[in-house]
């Protein structure tokens, strides 16, 4: 644990006193690392907050591959015969 000296000089009136007190600390984490300056049971508290990789979209099929209909759909495939005759077509009518 570090010196008590230091920990009250966190909570000093004096803000130099507490630049340099944070200054050190700060000097100390990197030389003795976080656990030997704070001490006790440490936890992640902060996490990555990039959010995460987007999933590659379905990538479209092409038409040649496309199921094909087991039969088409309105009776298309039943050739419907022309029994009316529009004979009034044929003549022109003048006017």
């Amino acid at each position: 644990m570090i010196n008590f000296q230091l920990l009250v000089g966190v909570k000093d009136e004096n803000d130099e006193l507490v630049s340099a007190t944070l200054h050190a600390l700060a000097i100390l984490v990197s030389v003795l690392g976080g656990g030997a300056v704070v001490g006790g049971n440490r936890a992640r508290l902060f996490s990555d907050g990039r959010p995460a990789a987007p999933r590659p979209a379905p990538k479209p099929q092409p038409a040649d591959h496309l199921p094909e209909r087991p039969s088409p759909d309105g009776g298309e495939d039943s050739v419907a015969e022309d029994t009316e005759t529009w004979s009034d077509w044929e003549q022109q009518v003048l006017i």
